[in-house]
């Protein structure tokens, strides 16, 4: 049996507590916009119908299992006079079935349905007087408020860019980092990106000279790609994780082989990685604006030469 927790400060029965929901003046022209939802579904309103005094909202106090009584019946609402709408208390219109009394007009059949189950509901409703109000927020195990929870569930649903870490917490430069970044959000310009536009590209991958020529084959699928990470890969023992043609997606890739690892070690491959990845696009550049031919040994010593400056400039161990 539910059980509803009556102050002598009770919540509206059917209408909101307008103390609470002053609508201010916008200034300048600017709209007063509210943060929070207006969804009353929504995961930021409290189970016990609790707003805050800044939630701008003509809305009905959501006392009734989280929910309005204009939720629950917004035909039966339209029949109780506004004044009495404004002026009544849960105590007030619960005490010997007073709300029955508040309805005035022919029921129509939506009416009468909504009638019965309201009276459902309300049959199963203990008032205690002179208890306060409690107020639960459903977001948090304790009930208790949190800005970080609030901020949390906005973002419910929201897509994670999975490899942030490993690409943000590494000693790499800031423009490896970027580069690694957009692609593997597929954002960078190869030959795909650049014929969808209509743009001039090359045919085949200018490294291998064998295959269309995206991000994923050019950084792990590409036959260079690949020798370039057999050869870094063995002096870390992870040669049975070097990418393979069909290897899909790069980040599903890439997690693998962090896991491949110990702790200590994870933040050095990673800026590895990313070194080895941006020095692919690099000789890649040099190879169509240069016309430099594709050289192993050149390509392992660069990526070598550039993790020792990383070292030196006290960005790594």
């Amino acid at each position: 049996m539910a059980t509803i927790t009556v102050s002598s400060r009770d919540y509206k029965f059917y209408s909101p507590r307008h103390k609470f929901r002053r609508s201010p003046q916008p200034a300048f022209g600017i709209p007063v916009t509210s943060a929070l939802p207006e969804d009353e579904n929504s995961p930021l309103v409290c189970s016990s119908g609790f707003r805050p005094p800044n939630k701008i909202q003509n809305q009905h106090d959501h006392w009734l299992q989280g929910k309005s009584i204009a939720k629950v019946a917004p035909n039966l609402i339209l029949l109780v006079p506004r004044r009495t709408i404004n002026q009544r208390t849960v105590c007030q219109t619960l005490q010997n079935g007073r709300w029955i009394g508040d309805i005035i007009g022919a029921f129509s059949v939506s009416v009468l349905d909504e009638y019965l189950r309201l009276w459902d509901l309300l049959a199963h409703i203990i008032l205690q007087h002179g208890a306060q109000d409690q107020h639960s927020w459903r977001l948090t195990k304790s009930g208790l408020y949190s800005s970080k929870s609030a901020c949390n569930a906005y973002f419910v649903g929201s897509t994670r860019f999975a490899p942030w870490k490993h690409i943000w917490k590494s000693w790499a430069p800031l423009r490896c980092k970027f580069f690694v970044w957009l692609a593997v959000l597929n954002h960078c310009w190869t030959e795909d990106r650049l014929a969808r536009r209509g743009l001039p590209h090359p045919s085949v991958c200018p490294l291998c000279d064998q295959a269309e020529e995206t991000i994923q084959h050019l950084l792990i699928s590409c036959v260079f790609a690949r020798q370039v990470w057999f050869i870094v890969f063995q002096k870390f023992g992870l040669h049975n994780l070097v990418p393979q043609p069909d290897t899909s997606p790069l980040s599903g890739w890439w997690y693998r082989v962090i896991k491949g690892v110990d702790k200590q070690s994870r933040k050095d491959l990673n800026t590895f990685i990313i070194l080895i990845m941006w020095e692919l696009w690099k000789h890649r550049n040099d190879r169509i604006f240069n016309n430099v031919l594709p050289s192993l040994n050149l390509m392992v010593r660069d990526v070598q030469m550039k993790d020792y400056l990383v070292r030196c400039r006290g960005q790594g161990p």
